[in-house]
């Protein structure tokens, strides 16, 4: 996302430099879970999965049967709005995603530590219209998300303690529980950050507003975070995060984030906010660190604390 700038440039005296050696992805897609909403009906959770192919945009699209686009005037909103999908759209699906009916469908709540898991042959597939759709306009085929629908019943009393929930989909759970935890700040000085002297002049502004400038540590089990929110005097904001070891011997994670259309900065954690967290979340994966950002066109990313390991985009298809 050409929005959020990245550099792996710092250097300190103490610690060698980052380096700018590529960065592998993981094999694993990760998706976001979708509450949707209807009148006098609990909330309806949904795992959308046509960002895994290449969805046809016209109207006859082997994905939904065609009936509901060509006469869709001859049905209420309520039933265009969730079509199930019988075998015959089920396996073109599953085959284009690579899904089985073998498969599970892992959906961990990282706020609340809870596990959900569905064999993928008890989930029923449907085409879901896309939230920004209004009742009354024309609906095409690209309207529609195609996914799996997960019972309301299975989310329990509070379905919407699930909007903390990452979700995978495979023969085997992939998410460690109790991992994850929120990064507890503190306040520090500017002089005690620990890479201040380091910014990249390139990329963070000159004409630093030091009254919107402020900094933070959180330290983890395995390491050291610094947070550096600054603002400039035309009134932009950069978020410089760096991360080092427990011993503060090595560098392991240096980025820097700037505004722009669509993306802003989260708030950060204190007793009334709940954003940033870090900890191990993927078995066989190293530590992750996430929630820095919101993003409102496009999907949000998952930040491995790792040198070798790239960012993990999740699969949230945002139709905005």
């Amino acid at each position: 996302n050409p929005a959020i700038t990245q550099t792996d440039s710092l250097q300190s005296e103490e610690l060698p430099a980052s380096t700018d050696a590529p960065k592998k992805n993981i094999d694993l897609n990760l998706y976001s879970l979708n509450l949707f909403y209807r009148e006098n009906e609990p909330p309806a959770a949904f795992v959308s999965l046509s960002q895994l192919f290449d969805f046809n945009k016209n109207n006859d699209s082997l994905e939904i049967p065609y009936e509901y686009i060509k006469n869709q005037k001859n049905y209420s909103f309520k039933t265009l709005e969730n079509i199930n999908l019988d075998d015959v759209y089920r396996s073109r699906v599953l085959r284009k995603t690579k899904i089985r009916e073998q498969d599970t469908l892992y959906c961990y709540n990282y706020g609340k530590d809870k596990m959900l898991s569905v064999p993928v042959s008890k989930l029923q597939l449907a085409a879901q219209l896309s939230p920004y759709t209004s009742e009354g306009e024309e609906i095409s085929a690209y309207d529609y998300m195609i996914g799996f629908k997960i019972d309301s019943v299975s989310l329990g009393s509070n379905p919407e303690e699930w909007y903390d929930a990452f979700v995978t989909i495979g023969n085997k759970n992939h998410f460690l529980p109790n991992s994850v935890k929120l990064l507890k700040w503190s306040a520090i000085t500017e002089e005690q950050f620990f890479a201040h002297q380091c910014l990249n002049k390139e990329i963070l502004p000159k004409n630093i507003d030091a009254s919107r400038t402020k900094v933070y540590e959180a330290v983890t089990d395995e390491h050291h975070y610094y947070l550096k929110d600054i603002g400039d005097s035309e009134g932009s904001n950069y978020r410089h995060l760096v991360v080092l070891s427990k011993d503060k011997k090595e560098f392991i994670l240096d980025h820097i984030y700037t505004e722009s259309d669509g993306i802003s900065f989260t708030p950060v954690n204190d007793k009334e906010n709940q954003y940033q967290w870090a900890g191990k979340l993927l078995a066989d994966q190293p530590p992750v660190t996430f929630g820095y950002l919101v993003v409102s066109f496009g999907c949000p990313v998952i930040t491995p604390v790792s040198k070798t390991i790239g960012s993990i985009e999740i699969l949230c298809d945002n139709r905005h």
